[in-house]
């Protein structure tokens, strides 16, 4: 019995083994591919813009970059930063995003819509709302709320891939109007400027930022990303009952 219960442990070790080297492997894999990309030049059509530019794949992720101000350096370092929201998300999710396709070199123009092209600048770090606009792209489906726009903004910060935001006195001024209050409910698209006025869209999105800043330094990452995943599975109830309701 002894002998089994050993062997059976012994096992165990072996594969959990195999599996971390496994991962290890493929991280270094990635991060091989990331330093040789080879750009590639090219011309592609974005709304009313027609021009040259320069393009690479790595997965499932295609990128164009604008040619006029292109920086190999930056581009290099847009991808990588991308790729880092992406496979964290992925993990979080417990689902690999589809094919998605960037433009690099071109400002935002709804940061939370998934309607729009992605596009973002060619800076070394990423805003929130880059952020979450790279999120919305890659998991259509299963964010839609404010809680996760905070904790990827603290995960960009956190890997230090991220603009980390400054303190809005003025966000608290802003709230100080009871009628404003019901925006703070986090769980709800209230950061989305489809369903409201620009501006309340906006100081949501400042004070979900002060929120999850503010909450980290209050417990630690892991226990916001717990908070996140506990609120999204609440709503999906309530979703569930009004459906069978």
């Amino acid at each position: 019995m002894k002998a089994k219960k050993w062997i059976g442990m012994l096992s165990m070790v072996v594969m959990m083994t195999m599996a971390i080297t496994a991962c290890a492997n493929e991280s270094d894999r990635k991060a091989s591919e990331l330093e040789k990309l080879e750009w590639k030049q090219d011309k592609r059509s974005l709304d009313s813009w027609h021009g040259e530019c320069y393009t690479t794949k790595h997965g499932d992720i295609t990128y164009h970059a604008k040619a006029k101000g292109f920086d190999k350096k930056k581009a290099d370092q847009c991808v990588k930063n991308v790729e880092t929201i992406i496979e964290y998300s992925n993990k979080l999710f417990g689902e690999k995003q589809g094919e998605l396709t960037i433009f690099l070199g071109f400002d935002m123009e709804n940061p939370v819509s998934v309607n729009e092209t992605l596009r973002m600048p060619l800076k070394a770090n990423l805003s929130a709302d880059t952020v979450w606009a790279i999120i919305k792209k890659a998991h259509t489906v299963k964010v839609n709320a404010g809680e996760y726009y905070g904790l990827f903004y603290r995960y960009a910060v956190n890997q230090g891939i991220g603009e980390v935001a400054k303190s809005k006195e003025d966000c608290i001024e802003y709230f100080k109007d009871n009628k404003k209050q019901k925006l703070l409910d986090f769980c709800v698209p209230m950061m989305d400027s489809i369903y409201f006025e620009e501006q309340d869209a906006k100081m949501v999105r400042t004070a979900i930022k002060e929120f999850a800043t503010w909450y980290e330094k209050q417990n630690s990452y892991e226990k916001l990303e717990k908070l996140c995943k506990s609120a999204n599975k609440k709503r999906e109830q309530l979703v569930e009952e009004k459906i069978i309701g």
